[in-house]
């Protein structure tokens, strides 16, 4: 029988692996000041939901898989085992259920939609994002603790 908390992981982990099957393309368009700005390609995905999905695509991206082109985060940030999603399981329900990612984006806009594709532009303070993930002990600059 599986208990509430192991329901919740389950959740998340189904969520988490659902992110980037939607998600064709994250592409790299620069970094300045800590920033880095994206373009995230959707399909099969309604208007209104396109920009929050390409958020957490993103978001998924820089943490597990890292982004192709940037010279600072082209590795993930904390590599990538999904399983620390886990054991930090209190963490990603608030970034992702509680809406605390969005924080750390700075722009976002639906720039092409047309039958259910879309592409979004966006904008995330990685190094405020980096310092959060430090402060609660998910990250150090010298690897995973």
């Amino acid at each position: 029988m599986l208990t509430s908390k192991k329901l919740f992981l389950v959740f998340v982990c189904l969520s988490f692996s659902t992110l980037l099957s939607w998600a064709q393309e994250i592409m790299y368009e620069g970094e300045s000041e800590g920033t880095m700005m994206l373009s995230v390609s959707e399909f099969k995905i309604k208007k209104k939901d396109a920009i929050p999905q390409a958020i957490k695509d993103a978001y998924f991206q820089l943490l597990f898989r890292g982004i192709p082109g940037s010279k600072e985060y082209k590795r993930a940030l904390l590599g990538t085992d999904e399983n620390v999603m886990n054991t930090h399981h209190q963490y990603y329900d608030n970034m992702i259920n509680g809406g605390r990612l969005y924080t750390f984006v700075t722009y976002s806009y639906l720039y092409y939609y047309k039958k259910k594709e879309a592409v979004v532009k966006l904008s995330l303070n990685v190094q405020a994002l980096v310092a959060d993930l430090e402060q609660n002990n998910l990250y150090r600059r010298f690897g995973l603790h």
